[in-house]
């Protein structure tokens, strides 16, 4: 099941923020493009049951990194969740 969810949030975050997937999924540390993806991870973590690692790896990127990404996605005001179900 994670793996239906994984692709809707990454292209629909990739949609939304006009980028796509394979950019979503870069190593590109450019913002506004990092901030998507933090997005994305966040969303990862919250939606299914992945870990910090397993995330990490699908986005190429050492799970310390996941981590504060969800931790910078919580610190804002967007419920993100919401946002993702919803739109923007």
């Amino acid at each position: 099941m994670n793996g239906h969810v994984v692709a809707a949030i990454i292209a629909t975050v990739a949609d939304r923020f006009l980028y796509t997937d394979v950019e979503l999924l870069g190593r590109s540390r450019r913002q506004p493009l990092a901030h998507a993806r933090q997005v994305a991870m966040y969303l990862c973590r919250e939606l299914t049951d992945m870990s910090y690692p397993q995330i990490g790896r699908l986005f190429d990127r050492h799970h310390t990194t996941v981590i504060h990404a969800v931790q910078e996605r919580l610190a804002d005001s967007t419920d993100w969740v919401e946002w993702w179900r919803n739109g923007p």
